[in-house]
């Protein structure tokens, strides 16, 4: 009886056995998955891929791209893929079907600017024919890829995607272990029945009756022997088992834990508009086109990545050195080291971003002020000014978070708002006087041009001369930040007017050093005008803080002289 069952259990066993080994092997899922466009998905100069073409939300994906000549592929965050396609025609890649990639076709403009440099993008990979890269987000939030040639040829719409398959064999394991352990049921099985069958043949029952009364322990060992065998095997098997049923509830286990930390609420950052990766390499790019135009004095060369303020005087002074060589370049903008930075989280343009600097030109670290007008535009350096001597930057939101833009005519919850800020400083500089009530605290650039003024003015060419200053705020130029603290980082430019009149008939003015060079006259009876700009940096503390408001940073240069 015994090996009637055991022949079967030992079959059973290794056909347990080789489906078990058929599943890690030929019979094995494929190690990766991969899907493609269709032939003939239409054309156009930009193609867009979706965050929603990873299976299962994977966080990385290798991506294949396929066409003639150049082409870019760049990962940029969703929100500025969008801005920057707009309204052009664009093929949208947007799932994933079996092993086809969804698209779509949206109507639209039959061109764009070449997307190659654009400071939107996160990286960029420029090839010829065939690229492949990976596809891991740089960073939490929703990003997309975007895939264009120069613009106005189509965009390769050729793409392939592959990823891990995830697919296991659950049972493999358990099959071969179960199937062994039958195997080796089987075998013992046929071995005890032939081991019996042998004692029966050859003992008499009375017999062994009077021997196990006499001898019940030779009786006890003798049967005993065989008595431990099956639950011995019984209980292999029953583990076996078990190990089938643990081995195959695992997967089972961890997409529930997967599941519950998918439902989790997410968690909710504020996020700036630019990654620090990015903003180092835009500042490198701003730092190289003004050494460049520096060193030619070429103001259109500043064009690309300069603007505002910083254009005005800079592009001043390579005209004023170009007359008067004695006047003193501007100070050298440094990319790195970077100490310490501004990043707004607005998602609408224009944006705005601080850096703070100080390369060894500097002998004290400098603010430096970008501005992107819209998506297709790059950052341009709209103003530079040292920081003061004493002065702190404001405090910074930890954790790497963006910074709020704050409405220059604003001053909720603010001493006051950023153009108030900002007029109060250009009257109390017209007035030559720091007065306790107007809530700007001491600081040396106010000092320094109060001092140069009232010198001026006590002069002796003011016996033959009216002298006036007057500063006034050009609104437009005005960027604001909010702090950490509550309050308000301000950049602002001022209109710096000294104008000198002579005083009665037959008076004469004898201009000076520069402004006679820029004249190119030694006296004259006619008014002069000389104009200076002057960027500054303020700090406005919260409204009920107690504290003043600080000038912590300013620039000035001479942009011209005239007679008037």
């Amino acid at each position: 009886m015994r090996l009637k069952i055991a022949v079967p259990l030992v079959l059973a066993g290794l056909l347990l056995a080789a489906w078990g080994v058929a599943q890690t092997t030929f019979w094995a899922p494929a190690q990766t998955m991969a899907a493609s466009t269709a032939t003939d998905v239409q054309k156009a100069p930009v193609v867009v891929v979706d965050a929603d073409i990873r299976p299962d939300d994977l966080e990385k994906i290798d991506v294949t791209v396929q066409g003639e000549g150049d082409f870019v592929v760049a990962i940029g965050r969703a929100d500025d893929v969008e801005a920057w396609v707009g309204k052009a025609a664009h093929v949208r890649l947007t799932g994933v079907t079996e092993d086809k990639i969804e698209s779509s076709y949206s109507e639209g403009e039959k061109s764009v600017p070449d997307p190659r440099g654009s400071d939107l993008w996160v990286s960029e990979d420029t090839a010829s024919g065939e690229t492949v890269l990976s596809w891991v987000d740089p960073a939490p939030g929703e990003w997309s890829l975007l895939i264009a040639a120069d613009g106005k040829a189509p965009a390769p719409t050729s793409v392939s995607i592959s990823w891990p398959n995830d697919e296991t064999t659950p049972f493999a394991v358990p099959l071969i272990v179960v199937g062994a352990l039958l195997s080796v049921l089987g075998i013992a099985l046929a071995f005890t029945s032939k081991r019996g069958g042998g004692r029966r043949a050859t003992a008499s029952a009375p017999r062994s009756a009077r021997r196990a009364g006499r001898s019940g322990a030779t009786a006890y060992r003798s049967g005993g022997q065989n008595a431990m065998v099956v639950p011995a095997l019984r209980t292999s098997l029953t583990a076996a088992v078990l190990l089938g049923l643990v081995a195959t509830g695992t997967p089972a286990a961890t997409a529930s834990t997967a599941g519950s930390e998918e439902g989790a609420p997410a968690k909710i950052e504020t996020t700036p508009a630019l990654l620090e990766s990015q903003l180092v390499r835009i500042l490198e790019s701003v730092a190289t086109a003004v050494e460049q135009a520096d060193a030619a004095r070429d103001p259109e060369m500043l064009e690309a990545r300069v603007d505002g303020a910083a254009q005005q005087l800079r592009s001043a002074n390579y005209q004023v050195r170009a007359k008067a060589p004695d006047e003193e370049p501007p100070v050298a903008v440094a990319a790195e080291p970077l100490l310490t930075q501004m990043i707004t989280t607005e998602q609408d343009w224009p944006r705005t971003v601080v850096a703070v600097t100080q390369g060894e030109a500097n002998e004290v670290p400098q603010a430096l002020v970008l501005t992107q007008a819209e998506a297709r535009s790059n950052y341009q350096l709209v103003s530079a000014m040292q920081m003061l001597p004493g002065t702190t930057f404001p405090k910074v939101p930890a954790g790497g978070t963006g910074v709020a833009p704050q409405a220059k005519e604003s001053g909720e919850g603010l001493k006051a708002s950023p153009v108030a800020a900002l007029e109060t400083l250009a009257d109390t500089l017209t007035a030559s006087k720091l007065k306790t009530d107007d809530g700007i605290a001491e600081n040396t650039f106010v000092d320094d041009v109060i001092e140069s003024q009232t010198a001026t003015v006590k002069s002796a060419e003011s016996k033959f001369a009216d002298i006036k200053f007057t500063h006034t705020v050009v609104p437009e130029r005005t960027h604001a930040l909010r702090t950490g603290d509550g309050g308000a980082i301000v950049f602002g430019y001022l209109n710096n007017t000294y104008a000198s009149s002579p005083k009665g008939p037959g008076d004469t003015l004898k201009p000076k050093g520069v402004v006679e060079q820029l004249l190119g006259k030694k006296e004259t009876e006619k008014r002069i005008d000389v104009q200076y700009g002057q960027a500054v940096m303020m700090y406005i503390p919260p409204k009920d803080s107690g504290s003043a408001i600080q000038v912590i940073g300013a620039a000035q240069a001479l942009l011209s002289a005239k007679l008037k």
